[in-house]
């Protein structure tokens, strides 16, 4: 799969969204350091969450500042989409949401590929230590499965956690998403929900 290739989702992609408890924004360098402190506040679960070493515990602002470059250069040539999650003031990050095209999920079977090809692409997010299982986390979910549903108008997006990680499942569960799709493959862990 070319990771480079443009993801052709037939909306117009929102620059923002603004509610009564966060603000979501293009993720860009200008979140240097606010989400540089949620990642490290939560790299314990990030590490699980994203089924790898990152961030390890050398990961310096300068490091972040690359990956941030990155989803930022996706963003803008519609590879990806990646917001950051703020607090409605702007001074402090809740977390990151990425948006992907679901052919960047590459260990699948022949059947899941067919089954995901008929999806336009798949949500990921995490939330900082200090917001997961509180009220703050469901309104967060609510507010970000709405927005999706009434602003992107895509309501075939899928929502993606890992199963390794049951709080973000119950998440997942209690705010009316359903269980579509486990992948096969062991190391990915992943579970795929959808809206409707």
């Amino acid at each position: 799969m070319n990771e480079n290739k443009p993801f052709l989702l037939n909306v117009n992609i929102p620059k923002y969204l603004s509610t009564r408890n966060c603000f979501l924004e293009p993720l860009s360098t200008d979140h240097l350091q606010l989400d540089y402190e949620a990642v490290m506040e939560s790299k314990n679960f990030l590490r699980l969450w994203s089924k790898s070493t990152w961030p390890d515990d050398h990961f310096q602002l300068e490091d972040n500042l690359k990956d941030l470059q990155n989803h930022d250069w996706e963003h803008q040539n519609r590879i990806a989409f990646t917001y950051t999650i703020l607090n409605p003031g702007k001074n402090q990050c809740l977390g990151c949401i990425y948006i992907n095209p679901n052919q960047r999920i590459t260990a699948v079977t022949e059947n899941e590929r067919i089954l995901l090809n008929q999806k336009p692409g798949n949500i990921r997010f995490w939330l900082r230590n200090s917001i997961q299982n509180t009220p703050k986390e469901n309104i967060i979910i609510q507010e970000l499965i709405s927005w999706f549903v009434e602003v992107w108008k895509l309501e075939t997006l899928l929502f993606s956690c890992n199963k390794q990680i049951p709080e973000q499942i119950e998440l997942f569960r209690n705010n009316g998403l359903k269980l579509w799709l486990e992948l096969q493959e062991s190391s990915r862990h992943e579970l795929l929900w959808c809206i409707k």
